[in-house]
């Protein structure tokens, strides 16, 4: 039974453009003269699923933004977060909407999008279509990977697109935004759930196997930021039904990255680099106070925004490019520069920064929090040049430069170098950093017997050190 044919409000004192402003923020909470764009009641309901360009690492998704929903006015809120984020975003205006009995399969509405469709494909385009238009979207689970990979393929592709095309500067970070109605949240005595893949119970196993929708680290930092939005705000992971612990696109999203990135795309396109993981997570808000005016949403955006953009893995690249022109003189004073210039005078430096002795069986907790510090920042680059950098940073901090030391697979070479890969905030996984140290070992042995390494891209000289001694 068709639903009742979707209305459009009048809104006279609306804006009606189609397409977002280019100019957009990077970071930080928008100031009182930011102007937020407005968008007609009709800009939600169009019956598309629209894609946005970014300028950082972050892509925003909003699977259901019905206004007769728990998702009301969460269309304003992801539009605005995009816009003062400048951020990448997937959002379904009025495209698809949640099934009910009675409606078709998501088998029954899959179409290959063929430039020329055969006769019975033409019938469900045909079908799809009416049922936009009567009502009020095609009945898709869009939180369902398998459901939406079949039917709502204009949908699950461009999320998973966009985060490769974010994956060859950064790590991406992906929040998929829904609303949670005022009953149910007083229920579970929450403002704001976070969904990572577990439920409460389960949080420690999964956190320990590292099989979540994101990163440990990165999710108690998330949680961390959001609790310091405003006083008195319940902040909850692992809450049932907002966990993220069925087959949703956004736990699906990282662990197919982790298991097929290497076969299905080739590093070369990037300098030799691409992410290696990806962060995803599901942000359910509440109605009152949050969403439920103009008022609040601007202010809900306005704490969103710096709590996302203060993430120790967020980048921006047009907060790079204005970095890069204004620092562009003080090259020379990088930080690893200022580190080993000192080591050749006297003994200042190394007081400051003592050199951990394989016999040492003391954990120097300063050298780890300088060493967590130093690649968290390098890291943030995502070039392989600060690869390097963290890797010969490592070979003389902690190894002494000793290449054999270095070289070795062994995983309990000191116990300094062993606490520093247990770390949980450092923002680069434990076994690329082995291979960080190994290649700049591997690069002073070429240098000691002057064999030529220019030409080996740092992918090469990676692939190389995994090779058996």
């Amino acid at each position: 039974m068709p639903r009742k044919k979707r209305t459009e409000a009048s809104h006279p004192n609306k804006k009606t453009s189609d397409a977002l402003p280019t100019g957009r923020r990077t970071s930080g909470s928008p100031p009182e003269e930011f102007i937020f764009t407005d968008y007609p009641a009709s800009f939600f309901t169009e019956g598309k699923v629209k894609s946005l360009q970014g300028t950082c690492n972050v892509l925003i998704v909003a699977p259901n933004m019905s206004p007769d929903s728990d998702d009301k006015n969460v269309g304003l809120l992801t539009y605005w977060l995009t816009e003062t984020l400048g951020a990448y975003a997937v959002v379904n205006c009025g495209r698809y909407r949640r099934p009910v009995d009675g409606d078709p399969t998501p088998e029954e509405l899959q179409v290959s999008y063929s430039p020329k469709p055969h006769k019975k494909e033409k019938g469900i385009l045909e079908l799809r279509q009416r049922l936009v238009e009567e009502t009020g979207g095609i009945p898709v689970n869009l939180d369902s990977f398998n459901s939406a990979s079949i039917a709502a393929y204009e949908y699950a592709e461009p999320i998973w697109l966009t985060a490769c095309a974010i994956a060859y500067k950064s790590i991406p970070l992906a929040f998929f935004v829904c609303g949670i109605d005022d009953g149910r949240a007083d229920e579970l005595e929450l403002d704001v759930a976070v969904g990572a893949g577990y439920l409460l119970r389960d949080k420690e196993r999964v956190c320990r196997g590292d099989t979540g929708s994101a990163g440990g680290a990165f999710v108690e930092e998330l949680i961390g930021r959001l609790n310091r939005l405003r006083d008195g705000i319940r902040v909850r992971d692992g809450v049932e039904g907002y966990s993220l612990t069925g087959d949703e696109i956004a736990g699906w999203l990282r662990s197919t990255w982790t298991d097929d990135r290497d076969d299905l795309y080739e590093p070369d396109m990037a300098d030799g680099w691409i992410a290696d993981d990806i962060h995803s997570v599901q942000l359910a808000i509440r109605y009152t106070g949050f969403r439920d005016s103009e008022e609040n949403l601007k202010r809900t955006v306005g704490e969103l925004a710096p709590a996302i953009s203060g993430l120790s893995v967020f980048q921006s690249w047009q907060r790079e490019k204005m970095a890069k022109k204004a620092t562009k003189k003080p090259k020379k004073s990088k930080e690893p520069k200022k580190m080993g210039k000192p080591l050749k005078s006297g003994s200042v430096a190394k007081q400051k920064q003592p050199i951990v002795s394989p016999q040492s069986a003391e954990v120097d907790q300063t050298l780890v929090n300088n060493a967590v510090h130093f690649i968290n920042e390098k890291a943030n680059e995502h070039v392989y040049k600060a690869y390097e950098e963290i890797g010969n940073y490592l070979l003389e901090k902690f190894f002494d430069n000793d290449l054999e030391l270095a070289s070795s697979r062994n995983p309990k070479k000191l116990v300094s170098y062993q606490a520093l890969r247990e770390r949980e905030d450092l923002a680069i996984h434990p076994a690329r950093l082995g291979v960080m140290v190994r290649v700049a070992a591997q690069e002073k042995f070429f240098a000691s017997k002057k064999l030529p390494s220019e030409k080996l891209s740092y992918t090469h000289k990676s692939e190389l050190v995994k090779l058996p001694v």
